[in-house]
């Protein structure tokens, strides 16, 4: 990763961070404004328009940055100077570049057009002074204001203003990188029609292990007002491709991306958690209690190892289980346990009993409610970084009653095929 071949990159490219910038979309850019009022009252979960302007948000910094980095860019400052109609130099190593009122500018196949506002950018050595000298550059700081910018990306409009500082630091010594956002904010439309305001801050790391994607723990957070709806928003990475954004407020919703491509991999929506069978639990009160310690022993919160968690989680099933299609499988099912246990944190693992059917003395089919959210533990190989899920249908789970105590003897899932994994 040649420094000076990434700081041409990061002007061109981050300059577009913040726009609705990088990836998604398709077809034939379009650029244009956008007069009308908008009038929506959509929430985020009823828009794709604002899951992919998020998801491009969040995305934009990481997209092809591993081909742009050891891409055939000249090793030159001056070769990314590509932006305004007009450049000032404001001081040693600082220079602010002038938009309007039709410049454009065009990356991964979209069209950016800029119509009012300036950006300043700084040149920084590692000990943080202003610099001319390109290697000695170990940040660089743009910091707009007022950026009036549009986007068409074949799929949807974006159009408003962008203010805020974006710092990229590391450029001195090219071992790792961190990515700055200070009140990144945009403000504006979505396809004429939809009121957005996000804002961000980040401090996320990239190394050469987790290159071009920020390191495991990495965290951005922000808010987000959409057609007056407020939001807070959490983004994690686990240092790879994947990321996971929670938003909170007017609503819960989690979303998955993909930091290759800028797109979606899940859109999760928590269900209204439906109410407890209150019949089961006055008649057979130690199903209840089984679902819970079920619950238990899956969820995060324990001191004990995976193995006694897992074993302890086998104590509700029967010798006798069998799997969907009716061969034993409680030995699979314990392996099955452990390993997922191993690869995942459990943030959640719920099981509430909803209605049931009383076959005979000693059997009871109980349909039952199960979500289940999960994250990859770092060193980890699974294919995602996070699932959330709500079994759909419900389950129904057949209990039989062996010498007083209630054990599960079918009907439960528990292959990642049957999890929606």
């Amino acid at each position: 990763m040649k420094k000076l071949i990434f700081v041409v990159f990061a002007i061109s490219f981050l300059s577009v961070v913040g726009c609705g910038g990088g990836g998604g979309g398709g077809g034939a850019p379009v650029v244009g404004s956008n007069n009308s009022t908008p009038t929506s009252t959509l929430k985020v979960s009823e828009s794709v328009a604002a899951q992919n302007f998020i998801t491009r948000q969040i995305a934009s910094p990481f997209l092809d940055l591993q081909n742009r980095v050891s891409g055939n860019l000249r090793p030159s400052l001056k070769s990314a100077k590509i932006l305004g109609s007009s450049e000032t130099k404001v001081s040693l190593g600082k220079v602010r570049v002038d938009f309007g009122p039709d410049d454009r500018v065009n990356l991964f196949g979209v069209t950016y057009r800029y119509s009012g506002g300036y950006q300043d950018y700084s040149f920084k050595d590692i000990d943080g002074n202003l610099t001319e000298n390109e290697e000695l550059i170990d940040s660089l700081e743009i910091n707009s204001i007022g950026l009036k910018c549009s986007m068409n990306d074949g799929v949807d409009f974006v159009d408003g203003t962008l203010n805020g500082k974006l710092i990229l630091k590391g450029l001195f010594y090219s071992a790792s990188y961190n990515l700055v956002l200070q009140n990144l904010t945009f403000s504006g439309t979505l396809n004429g029609k939809d009121q957005i305001v996000m804002t961000s801050n980040a401090n996320v790391s990239i190394d050469q292990t987790s290159f071009p994607y920020p390191v495991n723990g990495s965290f951005e957070s922000g808010t987000i007002v959409f057609n007056g709806h407020q939001y807070n928003y959490s983004a994690s990475y686990a240092g790879n491709k994947f990321a996971t954004i929670s938003l909170g407020g007017a609503e819960e919703v989690s979303v998955t991306i993909d930091l290759s491509t800028g797109n979606l991999a899940e859109v999760y929506i928590p269900q209204d958690t439906p109410n407890e069978d209150k019949t089961l639990a006055s008649g057979y009160p130690a199903i209840v209690q089984s679902y819970k310690n079920l619950q238990k022993f899956m969820e995060e919160g324990t001191s004990l190892s995976v193995e006694q968690r897992a074993l302890n989680y086998l104590k509700e099933f029967s010798d006798n289980f069998v799997n969907a299609n009716g061969f034993p499988a409680k030995t699979e099912m314990g392996s099955v346990t452990i390993d997922r246990l191993n690869r995942y944190t459990i943030n959640k693992y719920a099981f509430i009993p909803v209605s049931h059917n009383v076959i005979d003395a000693n059997t009871i089919e109980v349909t039952t409610y199960i979500a289940v959210d999960v994250s990859k533990k770092p060193d980890a190989v699974s294919i995602v970084g996070r699932i959330e899920t709500v079994l759909a249908p419900n389950p129904v789970i057949t209990w039989i009653n062996e010498g007083g105590s209630w054990k599960i003897t079918k009907g439960l899932p528990y292959l990642s095929s049957e999890l929606g994994f």
